[in-house]
């Protein structure tokens, strides 16, 4: 069997991984990284308990929280403009967007509903206007459409933006991939391997598409401003190690952050990322 490291290497993305093992906690942290960069941390479906680090690095956990019911998909977001990120959670079964305005257990701050309950549909928040405020958005494999809306209120969809074939191994993407103001959306194919990224959430327009990384249906994409150069970029998560793969640019290449363990290896965690000290 061919090792995620021979993969890897053989896609022309070195990142020379160390896998890193928590015994029972969430692991993370390091030394303080710049200000205004995003940061790592994971979210375990298990317990629905968020695990944040302020620097991408191995070491203990910054913050964690238990928040949300038993379906919940993690959308952690900046919810009031304060320039720090806290925890949600989308409810698939509700319908439901439950968001706090920190990182911590308890009754959300705002519980909007947006979409049909019992969904198969994926939640996903943004600053879809560019107001400096993340709010709701639903994505549908199916028929490859984003439904987005720029108010933190129930409702209909403002904008409705098809981009991308109606496959199901498509995962969703959010992020100023440009360093505007407003977020664009993209998605990331793990079958080949390859993000397809647009800067206007509100048309498909002129599409970035790229490799990066292996052609492996185990990993997972997740995105931030590691360098904090107003850009949102692109990474992968390795669940198996439990291990951060990040890149600097919107480009095929290898990762800028050396990899990095960050939470219990083969513990079926999700990656997720933010500013999480909000400086």
């Amino acid at each position: 069997m061919i090792s995620l490291r021979a993969q890897i290497a053989n896609s022309a993305v070195v990142f020379a991984a160390t896998l890193f093992v928590a015994s029972s906690a969430i692991a993370g942290g390091g030394p303080a990284g710049p200000a205004e960069t995003d940061t790592a941390g994971v979210f375990d479906p298990a317990n629905d308990a968020f695990f944040v680090t302020n620097t991408n690095a191995e070491g203990p956990a910054a913050a964690s929280a238990s928040f949300g019911p038993d379906d919940s998909e993690p959308i952690p977001g900046d919810f009031d403009g304060s320039g720090t990120d806290t925890i949600g959670v989308y409810s698939p079964s509700a319908g439901i967007f439950f968001l706090n305005n920190s990182i911590a257990p308890g009754n959300a701050d705002l519980s909007i509903r947006f979409g049909p309950t019992g969904s198969t549909l994926t939640g996903l928040v943004g600053d879809w206007d560019g107001d400096g405020v993340d709010s709701p958005g639903l994505y549908t494999a199916a028929a490859g459409v984003f439904f987005l809306r720029n108010t933190l209120t129930p409702g209909d969809a403002e904008i409705t933006t098809r981009f991308g074939p109606r496959e199901a191994t498509l995962t969703p993407l959010v992020g100023a991939w440009s360093g505007g103001a407003a977020d664009g959306i993209g998605f990331y194919d793990s079958v080949s391997g390859t993000f397809f990224l647009v800067d206007d959430a509100t048309s498909p327009g002129v599409v970035n598409q790229f490799r990066y990384g292996p052609t492996e249906a185990s990993l997972i994409p997740v995105v931030g401003d590691w360098n904090d150069d107003g850009t949102v970029t692109i990474g992968l998560y390795d669940p198996a190690g439990s291990t951060f793969f990040l890149r600097n640019s919107n480009d095929a290449g290898p990762a800028d952050i050396e990899a990095f363990g960050f939470g219990a290896a083969g513990a079926g965690l999700l990656p997720i990322s933010g500013n999480w000290d909000g400086s």
